[in-house]
């Protein structure tokens, strides 16, 4: 097993220095091209990720704090820096992992030896753990994509976990129109289309409050969108299209939940949300005003009271 390394040992860890990038603006605000640019000097100016090699691959992480160790799995298409604030802010009430998934950040992308998947990219978590040298049972936090790998744990490593937070996502498989939808932005991607594809999710995955009042907000997500290869993002897509459905195994959770969604979420509505929460035992539900499917990024405050909360009254 690799020794890793906590963040603040500066000569413990490789660091790799994220590269951001964005040909242009997503079409809700001309001036994101420029926003882009600034969040990327942002970056470069941040603390860099760390690396380390698990027994599946290279993985790119932020590892933040103390106490309870929490594990933030990132939507589609960014990766672990759009946790990089969240870590930072939280880091006096628990230890904040946050991996970046096959392709994104510098983690490895998905090959010959390992197909696309949701199941896969949960293995890659449990993998990082045990480099890590953690055998205490841990929160997992995923937004959408990431939603759907904290699932995969709940149904095949449930002995890992000491509590879960769902935020923006849901536990079905896609419907029919969202696999076809899906299955035009693989075709895209592949054509070279990465930039147009990341401006419709920029517009996409936030609410009209933040698009109208956060424009750096966007920016940051532009700039997150375009930091990885396009292959890496349709491989992710394909990863989806195809997940288990989690449905079925809700009922049987026993661990605590908390069910977080933005209350103008395009892609996760508030309904979908409610069903989620009410079909798993005991479960809370937290719907944060003014925010869509990243709340982590559009309402912070709101979104790290929540968090804080679960994580405090798990003891």
């Amino acid at each position: 097993m690799q020794r890793a390394f906590r963040k603040r040992n500066p000569r413990a860890a490789k660091t790799t220095a994220p590269h951001l990038a964005g040909d242009s603006a997503p079409p809700c605000k001309s001036a994101l091209l420029g926003l882009a640019r600034t969040v990327e000097k942002r970056f470069s100016l941040r603390k860099l990720a760390m690396e380390i090699t698990t027994s599946r691959l290279r993985m790119s992480f932020i590892d933040e704090g103390n106490g309870i160790t929490v594990v933030f799995l990132h939507p589609f298409p960014l990766s672990a820096e759009v946790f990089r604030a969240d870590a930072d802010l939280l880091s006096n009430a628990m230890r904040a992992i946050a991996p970046s998934m096959r392709g994104f950040g510098t983690t490895m992308p998905f090959d010959s030896s390992t197909e696309p998947s949701i199941d896969a990219m949960a293995d890659d978590v449990v993998s990082l753990l045990d480099a890590l040298g953690i055998r205490d049972r841990v929160v997992v936090l995923g937004i959408s994509m990431g939603g759907y790998v904290a699932l995969s744990l709940m149904r095949r490593y449930k002995t890992r976990l000491r509590g879960l937070v769902l935020v923006d996502t849901r536990a079905d498989t896609d419907s029919m129109e969202a696999r076809s939808a899906r299955d035009r932005n693989i075709a895209r991607l592949q054509a070279g289309e990465q930039s147009a594809v990341a401006n419709e999710l920029t517009a996409r995955l936030l609410s009209k409050t933040t698009l109208d009042t956060k424009p750096e907000v966007a920016g940051q997500v532009h700039a997150l969108a375009m930091q990885s290869s396009a292959s890496a993002m349709a491989s992710s897509l394909v990863a989806i299209r195809d997940r288990a459905d989690s449905t079925d195994a809700l009922a049987s959770i026993r661990m605590p939940v908390l069910v977080v969604n933005g209350r103008d979420d395009a892609l996760v509505p508030v309904a979908t949300a409610e069903a989620l929460a009410h079909a798993i035992p005991n479960a809370k539900l937290a719907i944060l005003d003014d925010a869509g499917h990243l709340p982590n990024l559009e309402t912070p405050k709101a979104f790290h009271k929540v968090v804080r909360e679960f994580v405090r009254d798990l003891g």
